[in-house]
């Protein structure tokens, strides 16, 4: 089973590496059960470039909104990503 993980972004550049560890972590306890991870970051600060983290496998994607739109409306867009 494949399992998608949205996550908006605003600014929160000092949680990035915390985050990518914990995601690497998820990622690797459910290939043991046979599942797949996705993540999705949506940056909702376009001002700043946000690039995907190095990570194994390329598992974690990132979108920017074109402008501020708030967290609902980047959940949903992550969704339809």
């Amino acid at each position: 089973m494949k399992i998608s993980v949205i996550t908006p972004f605003y600014e929160g550049d000092k949680y990035m590496s915390d985050y990518v560890k914990c995601m690497e972590s998820n990622r690797v306890s459910l290939k043991e059960q046979g599942h797949e991870l996705e993540v999705v970051l949506v940056n909702d600060s376009p001002w700043k470039k946000l690039e995907a983290p190095t990570n194994e496998g390329q598992f974690i994607k990132v979108f920017t909104n074109e402008e501020n739109k708030g967290i609902h409306y980047s959940r949903v867009f992550g969704l339809n990503q």
